[in-house]
């Protein structure tokens, strides 16, 4: 179901390297756009925004679980372990103070009826 919002997130910008962050991990790879779906949940707003700023992207594009959504995160992903629901004003907020300023906002809902919210980052500079 994912498929067609990450094409989506992959044509809005022209980017050699694009790196689709699925977990944590390490190393970091270096990349133009990141594309990180359904991921803050589970590993944190910060250390997404870590792992985006060692990358050195341009651009970073996510998907947000919409918290209204009638079932869970984990029911959607398949993904066992902890997670936690985190709002857009989290994530705006956590990336702007990184200097990654919101460029793209859209509400998704997919054919089942599931919603997201699409936040789209551009780098301001790295410091």
């Amino acid at each position: 179901m994912l498929e067609e919002q990450e094409q989506m997130q992959r044509n809005g910008y022209p980017a050699a390297k694009i790196w689709i962050i699925q977990e944590d991990c390490d190393p970091i790879p270096k990349a133009d756009l990141v594309i990180a779906n359904l991921v803050a949940e589970y590993i944190g707003i910060a250390r997404l925004v870590q792992m985006v700023k060692e990358s050195q992207a341009k651009y970073v594009s996510v998907l947000v679980w919409d918290n209204r959504n009638k079932k869970s995160l984990a029911a959607f992903t398949g993904k066992a372990g902890k997670y936690r629901c985190v709002t857009v004003q989290e994530m705006v907020g956590g990336f702007q103070a990184n200097w990654l300023d919101l460029i793209y906002m859209r509400e998704n809902i997919e054919e089942d009826g599931a919603l997201f919210v699409r936040l789209d980052f551009k780098a301001v500079q790295w410091g």
